[in-house]
């Protein structure tokens, strides 16, 4: 299961910076991160200094509304880091690859001094955060438990080198729903088959789906 959240953090020199964390992997905002770094161009800079397979965009609220941000990787981060001519560069890229990062990765939360200070002068709030972690973590191992069988039984139907007709494999998934029409609707709103339910070639070819023609018999009765 994915679990992701958006998190501010606060520097003294570099003010907000919001960070995607994906199961504990943290991703940056391209845009932002170029401006504390003083790109004249953002822009530019990311299109000049960050490869594509470490930048994506993910929905992100906004005073304008819910908006697709790009977020970049560790790596892209570090390739606009080395290429900012900032003053004080090496001050934000120790604050992230040494505090925030770490912290992030190890915990999936991050504390600033003030927090461990909160912490130590409110000890109980640290029990009652400790206590709803154990109820989170209860909950998720519980759901765990219960998407088990449908993991299993999709595992193994990928993993299979047999052929399903259409009409199996919508009772192999087993989604609420998605019944035979539903899933050849699936496929049509996607890409895969034509208005008729006939997978184009590409996806033929791919191994995807095999068409397999039928003689039908039509008695005049």
């Amino acid at each position: 299961m994915t679990k992701e959240s958006i998190k501010s953090f606060y520097n003294n020199l570099f003010g907000s910076l919001e960070v995607l964390e994906v199961n504990r992997v943290p991703y940056f905002p391209s845009t932002k991160v170029a401006s504390i770094l003083g790109y004249r161009d953002p822009r530019k800079a990311i299109k000049q200094h960050c490869k594509g397979g470490g930048r994506f965009t993910h929905p992100f609220a906004t005073n304008g509304g819910v908006q697709e941000i790009e977020f970049i990787d560790k790596e892209n981060l570090n390739r606009l880091i080395m290429g900012s001519k900032l003053p004080n560069v090496e001050v934000f890229k120790t604050w992230l690859f040494s505090e925030v990062i770490p912290m992030i990765e190890r915990t999936g939360m991050y504390f600033t001094q003030d927090t461990y200070e909160y912490f130590i002068n409110n000890p109980g709030q640290l029990g009652n955060m400790l206590i709803q972690y154990q109820q989170q973590l209860d909950q998720l191992r519980q759901e765990n438990q219960q998407m088990k069988p449908g993991y299993e039984k999709w595992n193994n139907w990928i993993s299979s080198k047999n052929l399903y007709t259409v009409h199996q494999a919508s009772h192999i998934l087993g989604i609420k729903g998605m019944g035979l029409k539903n899933l050849f609707k699936y496929f049509r709103e996607k890409g895969y088959v034509s208005q008729d339910n006939i997978a184009f070639r590409q996806f033929q070819d791919q191994g995807l789906f095999r068409v397999k023609e039928l003689d039908t018999i039509y008695k005049k009765l």
